[in-house]
């Protein structure tokens, strides 16, 4: 559920760090904890194949929001969109941490408010959706697990479920 909700916003090059922080506050913090290693993964669904057109979606939603509140933004074409982002990615001379810092600009700056809003119109829903999803299905799986050990699940979970 983290990972997906970080993956679902405009962060893309600081996402696996964004998680790893809050998974130490959560382990060290508030004692809770999440599986760290699926919660990086998680992120990639935002990738340089999937980032464009997400973002772009992201920032129509948000513009639409905003339009619904009373606040008209003015509309970017996708292939505007599109052009922005590669010109930023292909720049040859530049390192990753400028290609970062411009992209975070150009997202958070020249973009602003529609994007982010937009994206966590996305991020929160699907994300909580994903929890209770993977939930069902990591129980059923489990339940399986212990059927063909011939065992209940409560039993399967004592020997087998970490503990901390």
């Amino acid at each position: 559920m983290i990972g997906l909700l970080i993956g679902l916003t405009p962060t893309v090059g600081i996402q696996m760090w964004i998680v790893s922080s809050i998974w130490l506050v959560c382990r060290y913090v508030f004692h809770f904890r999440f599986n760290l290693v699926v919660g990086n993964a998680m992120v990639w669904i935002s990738n340089p194949l999937t980032m464009g057109p997400m973002y772009y979606v992201f920032l129509i939603t948000g513009s639409h929001f905003f339009t619904l509140i009373g606040y008209a933004w003015p509309k970017i074409s996708y292939a505007h969109f599109q052009q922005s982002f590669s010109d930023i990615l292909s720049t040859p001379e530049a390192s990753q941490w400028d290609i970062f810092l411009k992209a975070s600009k150009y997202m958070f700056v020249d973009l602003g408010y529609p994007m982010v809003i937009g994206s966590f119109l996305y991020a929160i829903p699907i994300s909580i959706a994903s929890f209770f999803i993977t939930r069902k299905y990591l129980l059923r799986y489990r339940v399986k697990q212990a059927n063909k050990m011939g065992m209940e699940y409560e039993e399967w979970r004592e020997r087998f479920e970490v503990k901390e």
